[in-house]
C-alpha cells in the first residue's frame, strides 16, 4: 500500500486548469522528483501536498488519511523552500527548534533534537550563528534540518538548491539523498534541473502542461522515453526523421539508408515517424554485423569537457555522436565522409503524431 496517494487531482485557478488527471502513488521511504519546465505544475502539485494549496477536486492521501481540508500545520509535513525563509533574527538553534518550540516540547528535548541534527547537517559549530553569517549552502542546510526537525511524515523540498552555484548544488544534492536514505523519510523533490533529478531520484515524474508525461526510474525514463516531450527533455538527444518501411520488421529508412529497430513498430508502412537515438549511443566502430550504419559527412566538432561532440551531417539530419574526450583521440577532418554505427537498442521509433513508443 502506497504511503502517500494522490488520485485525480485537477487544480484550477478560475477558468486556467494548471494541473489535471494527476495520480502518484508513493512508497514509504521513496525518493521521487517532479520534474519539469517552468509552469508545468510541479510546485502546485507540491503546494496541495503541503496544504498550500487545495486540489480543486480529487484526493490526498498521507499514510491512510485523507488530508484534503486539513491544514498545512496539521499534516505531518516538512517543508524546505528555494528562498530558504531562515528567520533573520534567530540563531541556527532557534531555527532549528522553532517547530518543536511551537509544538510545545521541552526545552532540554528541543536542545538535544538541534544537536542530533546540526550532527547529522555537519554544523555542529554553527549554532549561535544568524542565518546572515552562513553561505547560501549552509543556510539550505539549516532549513532542511528545520524541516526534519519535527520528524515529519513527508519530505518535501521545492527546488532547494536552484539559487545556488554549480559546485554546491553536487555536494548538497548528494548529502540531501544521503540524509533521506539514512532517515527513510518519504521525500517529494520538485526540480527543473533534469541530471538533478536523475543523480537523486527512486523514481522521476515528468510534467508537462499540468500532466504527467511518464513515471519511471531514472534509468527508464532516460533510456526508454515514453513520449517525443520526455524524449526531448531527458538528456541530449537526436530527434531524427525516418520513415517506416517494413513495420514487422522494424525497417526503418533514414534519408534513404535503411536501419533497423529491435523489435516490430506499431506504425504502418510510409508513416513518418521520429528516431530518437542518445549520442553517447553512436560511434565509427563497425565491426558488430547487427548494427545499424549511417553515412554523412563531418559538419562539426563540439569540446564539453570530458566529452567531444562531433556533428555528422546527412542529407536531411544533423547526427550528434558523442566520445569521452582523451588526449590520444584521434579526430577526422571537417568534411571527411564517416560511417556511424549504433545498436539497434538504441533506437527509440517515437509517432509523429501520437508520441508513443513504439519500440524500445
Amino acid at each position: 500500500m502506497a504511503f502517500l496517494e494522490l488520485s485525480d487531482i485537477v487544480k484550477r485557478f478560475g477558468r486556467n486548469t494548471v494541473v489535471s488527471d494527476f495520480n502518484l502513488d508513493v512508497a514509504e521511504g521513496e525518493f521521487v522528483s517532479f520534474l519539469g519546465g517552468s509552469g508545468c505544475g510541479k510546485t502546485t502539485t507540491l503546494r496541495m501536498i503541503a496544504g498550500f494549496e487545495t486540489p480543486t477536486s480529487g484526493s490526498i492521501v498521507i499514510d491512510g488519511r485523507d488530508v484534503v481540508g486539513v491544514s498545512a500545520n496539521k499534516r505531518d509535513v516538512g517543508m524546505v523552500f528555494q528562498n530558504y525563509a531562515l528567520f533573520p533574527n534567530m540563531t541556527v538553534n532557534g531555527n532549528i527548534g522553532f517547530g518543536l518550540k511551537v509544538a510545545g516540547k521541552k526545552p532540554a528535548a528541543i536542545a538535544k533534537r538541534v544537536a542530533e541534527l546540526l550532527a547529522i547537517i555537519r554544523m555542529e559549530e554553527f549554532g549561535v550563528r544568524y542565518p546572515h553569517q552562513l553561505s547560501g549552502g549552509q543556510q539550505q542546510r539549516v532549513a532542511l534540518a528545520r524541516a526534519l526537525a519535527i520528524e515529519p511524515s513527508v519530505l518535501l523540498l521545492d527546488e532547494p538548491l536552484s539559487a545556488l552555484d554549480a559546485k554546491i548544488r553536487i555536494q548538497l544534492r548528494a548529502e540531501i539523498k544521503d540524509i533521506q536514505r539514512r532517515l527513510g523519510i518519504t521525500t517529494v523533490y520538485v526540480t527543473h534541473d533534469q541530471e538533478e533529478a536523475l543523480s537523486i531520484s527512486d523514481r522521476i515524474v515528468v510534467m508537462n502542461k499540468g500532466k504527467i508525461e511518464q513515471i519511471g526510474t531514472p534509468f527508464e525514463i532516460y533510456n526508454r522515453p515514453a513520449t517525443p516531450f520526455v524524449a526531448s527533455f531527458i538528456g541530449t538527444l537526436n530527434l531524427l526523421e525516418a520513415s517506416v518501411a517494413d513495420p514487422g520488421s522494424g525497417k526503418l529508412l533514414l534519408d534513404g539508408q535503411e536501419i533497423f529497430a529491435s523489435a516490430p513498430v506499431a506504425q504502418a508502412k510510409g508513416t513518418r515517424v521520429k528516431l530518437a537515438v542518445r549520442p553517447e549511443a553512436l560511434g565509427t566502430e563497425t565491426g558488430t554485423p547487427d548494427f545499424n550504419r549511417i553515412r554523412g559527412k563531418l559538419a562539426n566538432v563540439v569540446f564539453l569537457g570530458s566529452i567531444v561532440r562531433m556533428i555528422v551531417k546527412t542529407k536531411g539530419n544533423d547526427i550528434s555522436m558523442d566520445s569521452f574526450n582523451d588526449p590520444r583521440l584521434v579526430l577526422p577532418s571537417i568534411g571527411e565522409e564517416l560511417s556511424i554505427s549504433f545498436p539497434r537498442e538504441a533506437c527509440i521509433v517515437l509517432g509523429a503524431e501520437s508520441g508513443k513508443t513504439g519500440s524500445d
